[in-house]
């Protein structure tokens, strides 16, 4: 039995606050992840190129801008799911990949700033998520909200980018 410790990447670590100088006269972006119908959408609030150990990151900047809030009811003992709307034109067309079977909705996302000039690994990762309620057309508009998974538990289920073959199951 894998424990799930075992699936998680190196870019999927979390990095919630900034030091001062790692921000001070630098220009802040939106950087949107989705995964969805077996490959990685990119996108931005601006067209821009993201250094990573892997390799460089192409971000689609065709993001309407981004503003997150959270919420707390005055009375109550926890706040909300962290939600964020997205709009934008995607570089794929997302109506003839769900008449394929792909379900946008469920998709994972994560949203994050990066400082220009920084790598992908320095990047803070604000949110990370589902796409709920998308709405899109032949014309590579999509919005949708991305809402944070409060009670997702993953070591319930394994990530979506694991596969099961005759390697990984011995008793197949």
């Amino acid at each position: 039995r894998s424990s799930p410790s075992r699936w998680k990447r190196r870019s999927d670590a979390v990095k919630t606050v900034w030091a001062r100088s790692e921000t001070l006269g630098k220009k802040l972006l939106w950087l949107v992840d989705i995964t969805f119908a077996g490959r990685t959408i990119r996108l931005s609030t601006e067209h821009v190129i993201v250094s990573s150990d892997d390799g460089t990151l192409a971000y689609d900047g065709t993001c309407e801008d981004i503003t997150v809030t959270e919420e707390m009811a005055l009375l109550e003992l926890s706040a909300s799911p962290m939600s964020v709307t997205l709009n934008a034109v995607w570089p794929v067309d997302v109506a003839s990949l769900v008449a394929k079977g792909h379900d946008l909705a469920g998709a994972r996302a994560t949203l994050s700033q990066w400082a220009v000039g920084t790598t992908y690994e320095s990047r803070r990762t604000v949110l990370v998520g589902r796409v709920v309620d998308p709405e899109y057309g032949r014309d590579g508009y999509v919005s949708c909200s991305i809402e944070e998974n409060l009670f997702h538990d993953a070591s319930l289920v394994p990530p979506l980018s694991l596969v099961v073959t005759e390697d990984t199951i011995s008793n197949l």
